[in-house]
């Protein structure tokens, strides 16, 4: 039985598994342009286009107000260019991560305390934690679909949302 296997240009990792007596596995790898094809043991890769359009990227960090944590959002794109974000709750002190979350993360202005949006049945709650224990209070029920932003002095909230507008004809 052979396979082939077609390979663009760029850095690939793959296992070949075999079983069967050992002298009747014959494989050739054969490089179409210029007969460049090399295998590397050095970990390194070369430089391609998939690089810049696929994987996980820092898509952001914020220092809590009194510089104890530090909470890094990653974005990470697939190779069906579909995406995914996470955010990650550092403590500086020790590197630890405390946790991960699908929510976007922001801090209450001048204290240590996080603020994201929950998905309820019945809408988005807005929910405050503390870094160190975990310990969750609901800070609004109901706040519309979008991003948000909390005033200096955490007294009011700035929501921002969008609307699509008529359609017009062609």
């Amino acid at each position: 039985n052979a396979a082939k296997i077609r390979l663009e240009p760029g850095t690939h990792d793959f296992t070949v598994k075999f079983q069967g007596p050992a002298d009747s596995l014959k494989m050739s790898l054969t490089g179409i342009r210029d007969g460049r094809l090399r295998l590397r043991e050095d970990n390194g890769r070369i430089f391609s286009l998939d690089l810049n359009t696929q994987g996980t990227a820092c898509g952001g960090i914020s220092l809590s107000p009194e510089g104890k944590y530090l909470v890094v959002r990653h974005s990470t794109t697939h190779a069906d260019g579909k995406r995914s974000m996470y955010s990650e709750l550092k403590r500086l002190s020790d590197g630890r991560t405390l946790f991960r979350t699908a929510d976007r993360l922001e801090w209450m202005p001048g204290r240590d305390l996080l603020v994201y949006a929950r998905k309820t049945v019945s809408g988005r709650d807005l929910i405050t934690a503390d870094p160190e224990t975990g310990e969750e209070t609901m800070l609004a029920a109901g706040i519309p679909e979008g991003n948000f932003k909390i005033c200096p002095g955490g007294r009011r909230l700035i929501c921002f949302t969008s609307q699509e507008g008529p359609k017009e004809g062609p």
